[in-house]
């Protein structure tokens, strides 16, 4: 029993390797908001990026100011991404004076961040407006599936 022990944990570890290594490499790209409908949008700059969590997550507060889509009374929103190898980190996350749009959807009466773009130039409210409705209708035909 103790020779099978010693012969199968190191395939058992072997086979784990690759798996996690592929996981990382199919990743979600950078965050598509006509494919995920949102409730509500904001525009904001990230604060000092700061580590939490055994350092295995870095965070953010981002300060809002503009509500693209929706409304809030929110002053501002914390944001957190792993950073762990194994956790497959983000490929571009926030750095410190960023300008960010967060994209949030509400689930069980909270707002999750759902993925967010950083901000070169000012964003058309239209164009956001037609992403987030396109996302909205992809979303209804896939549940009419």
């Amino acid at each position: 029993m103790t020779k099978m022990r010693i012969i199968v944990l190191p395939i058992m570890l072997s086979l784990m390797a690759p798996v996690s290594a592929f996981a990382c490499a199919v990743r979600r790209p950078p965050h598509d908001p006509s494919k995920t409908p949102s409730d509500l949008i904001i525009e904001g700059r990230a604060g000092r990026i700061e580590s939490e969590g055994n350092r295995s997550f870095n965070a953010t507060t981002i300060r809002v100011d503009k509500v693209w889509l929706g409304s809030t009374q929110l002053k501002s929103v914390r944001l957190s991404w792993p950073t762990a190898p194994m956790m497959c980190p983000p490929e571009q996350p926030p750095k410190s004076s960023s300008r960010l749009m967060i994209y949030l959807r509400e689930e069980n009466n909270e707002l999750v961040p759902i993925g967010w773009l950083f901000v070169n130039k000012t964003p058309n409210r239209l164009a956001i407006e037609a992403a987030n409705d396109m996302a909205r209708y992809r979303a209804s035909i896939d549940k009419s599936k």
